[in-house]
């Protein structure tokens, strides 16, 4: 299953850009969404942003790294797909871990450099 998701935030981070083993372009960086909500009486009150990482590939990747900066406003436009599989692959190398956590451990280790 295939699910649409449109988000508008701004870039949080500097974008990191890799190629992988096999040359395919990686791009990655953090998108802060804002948290805006009506309150009947106050009117739009401003809440904490969420935090949102966003990864993209081949020549979405190359574009992304040349034209977007940390500050910037930006709209993403994903398909995600939807999968009961219990293992995560990490974009950036072969490993593939068990959960979401060790995959978050393995990418701050081994690619944070990157």
């Amino acid at each position: 299953m295939t699910i649409s998701i449109t988000v508008t935030g701004n870039v949080a981070t500097d974008v990191r850009s890799i190629a992988t083993a096999t040359g395919r372009q990686v791009a990655v960086f953090r998108l802060a969404v804002p948290d805006r909500r009506w309150i009947k009486g106050k009117g739009w009150v401003d809440g904490d942003p969420s935090f949102i990482s966003v990864t993209t590939f081949s020549q979405v990747a190359t574009n992304v790294a040349t034209s977007i900066a940390k500050g910037q406003p930006v709209i993403v436009k994903s398909a995600q797909r939807v999968s009961t599989a219990d293992s995560f692959a990490c974009p950036f190398c072969p490993t593939v871990c068990h959960d979401w956590d060790s995959l978050q451990t393995h990418m701050s280790i081994k690619h944070s450099h990157k």
